[in-house]
């Protein structure tokens, strides 16, 4: 049959042909760019921070230093997971961890990290932990979190509690009180008591927010980490996913990323000023839902690298994005806003500050400048311990006929 006016039949050798070159011109094509992503990647490692410690090497100095042999193992599991798949949507506080099952990290289906320890009893009190990373437990395993030392030492105590761990990666103080306000509202039991850990994410995330107090963690990331949360599950989302874990786009970020934040000195006072009336806004909103709905609360300014005068190896050699003199340059911040807050918060009576806990500390009790070791754990439970086991031991006499 003639083919139609202006219309040509192609024999099918020809047809053939041309898809074999094409096929062909796209095999090269993502050869070149396998290629291309392959030399960044040599380029970034180039450009790693000398002083910087590997993975492997930080194990080795924290295993000396703190007897974890697990870590490698850990920071292997932690890997394993995936940033870019790692978190969902949470209304109002913005995020929340997925469920995983590991053997050294485990995440419920809540999104809450699993506390080692904790009763399953019905009738025993239940003590609500909230905070960032350190609460949550980062470089930590299950067993070795805050609050998994909580619960084995109020065990040892002769308390048994139901322990929670709503602390969650990157969360301040404003995104713990919208947790805590949802859970109220969601049905199940409250908390007998509700304990708070905070300070250096309400500190830390104005230095990565050109100095804005009160918006999250990963602000000038929202525009592409959030859409991620809805259309991951997407052609469109899965081919973004590739491209931002891709070298290239990695290389290019690194060129214009910005200095290690710095607070200019003129500017300490102002922000830490207004990281403490944040904080002390909060708390205040905290204690008003204490009392009208029956618990108690006790809100602790966390231990900071910042002020303990005596930095080990491990302490000294911090991990990316925390490297070079990044410490040293806001250490005065730090240290002001911890001044600040306890000037804010002096005439509370559940307020208590311990960010001064490792003052004279030699050991290493921070893993990368920030999150705690075993140890440190340890330690920041034992002395929360004093006022928790008085408040849960006051709420069970009242229970008492």
């Amino acid at each position: 049959m003639a083919a139609p006016e202006g219309e040509i039949n192609e024999p099918p050798a020809t047809f053939r042909s041309r898809l074999v070159t094409g096929w062909v011109i796209a095999g090269i094509t993502l050869l070149m760019l396998v290629a291309v992503d392959l030399a960044a990647a040599a380029v970034l490692a180039l450009r790693r921070d000398p002083d910087e410690p590997k993975p492997e090497d930080r194990a080795a100095l924290l295993r000396t230093e703190d007897g974890a042999a697990w870590f490698a193992d850990y920071l292997g599991e932690q890997e394993a997971r995936g940033f870019d798949d790692l978190y969902r949507w949470e209304e109002f506080s913005l995020w929340r961890q997925k469920p995983w099952r590991g053997t050294l990290l485990n995440v419920d289906e809540r999104g809450l990290r699993r506390t080692v320890g904790a009763s399953t009893r019905p009738d025993t009190p239940r003590v609500f932990l909230f905070g960032g990373s350190t609460t949550w437990g980062f470089y930590s395993r299950d067993e070795d979190t805050i609050p998994s030392q909580l619960a084995r030492l109020l065990v040892e105590r002769g308390l048994e509690a139901q322990v929670q761990n709503f602390g969650e990666v990157g969360y301040i103080s404003t995104q713990e009180l919208l947790t805590l306000t949802r859970e109220l509202a969601s049905g199940r039991p409250g908390p007998d008591l509700a304990v708070f850990l905070d300070g250096l994410n309400d500190a830390e995330a104005p230095l990565f927010n050109d100095e804005q107090v009160g918006p999250t963690f990963w602000l000038q990331e929202r525009v592409e980490r959030f859409p991620a949360f809805f259309d991951r599950q997407t052609t469109a989302g899965a081919l973004r996913n590739v491209v931002r874990n891709s070298a290239l786009f990695r290389l290019m970020a690194f060129e214009r990323e910005a200095p290690h934040p710095m607070l200019e000195p003129e500017a300490v006072e102002r922000v830490s000023g207004q990281v403490a009336d944040l904080y002390a806004t909060n708390a205040a909103a905290i204690e008003g839902l204490a009392r009208a709905r029956g618990f108690t609360a006790l809100l602790y300014l966390q231990p900071l690298i910042a002020r303990k005068r005596q930095v080990s190896e491990v302490e000294r050699a911090p991990i990316e994005p925390y490297t070079g003199d990044y410490l040293e340059r806001n250490r005065a911040y730090f240290v002001r806003v911890c001044e600040r807050v306890r000037a804010r918060m002096a005439d509370r009576p559940g307020f208590h500050a311990m960010d001064d806990l490792f003052l004279d500390e030699a050991g290493t009790r921070y893993v990368d400048g920030e999150h705690y070791t075993r140890a440190a754990n340890e330690a920041i439970a034992r002395r929360m311990l004093v006022e928790v086991e008085a408040a849960l031991r006051q709420r069970l006499s009242a229970r008492a006929p």
